[in-house]
């Protein structure tokens, strides 16, 4: 898993830093190669991850919307493509504001969990 947070950096110059009230988030996630539109909202939803459709986007649905509009939540990784770099991008909306930002996650190989069997 990864946990990606935008809240704890996001701020409304307005008004005292930890005020975050009225914030909203929309988060977008694709491969770092593919494309997507201006807008988070103008992409399809992804859905749940069927490995026969694809291996597009981040969890085989192609680029598109998280369904997670908090600040602050966990990716599961487990669904996503080892040995790929994704862009996860987040809109931070308030009244009439918005900023948009990206970010690079690389999902590589891990290590297996050692056990020992008694």
């Amino acid at each position: 898993t990864y946990t990606v947070n935008a809240l704890s950096h996001t701020f409304d110059p307005d008004v005292e830093r930890r005020d975050k009230s009225g914030m909203r988030f929309a988060w977008c996630c694709k491969q770092q190669a593919e494309e997507w539109g201006d807008s988070c909202s103008s992409l399809p939803p992804d859905i749940d991850f069927d490995p026969a459709v694809s291996f597009l986007g981040c969890f085989g649905t192609g680029p598109g919307k998280i369904a997670d509009t908090s600040g602050v939540f966990t990716l599961d990784t487990e669904d996503m493509k080892v040995d790929t770099t994704f862009t996860l991008r987040v809109w931070v909306y308030k009244d009439t504001r918005s900023a948009m930002t990206n970010q690079e996650v690389y999902i590589g190989m891990a290590d297996p969990p050692k056990v020992n069997i008694t």
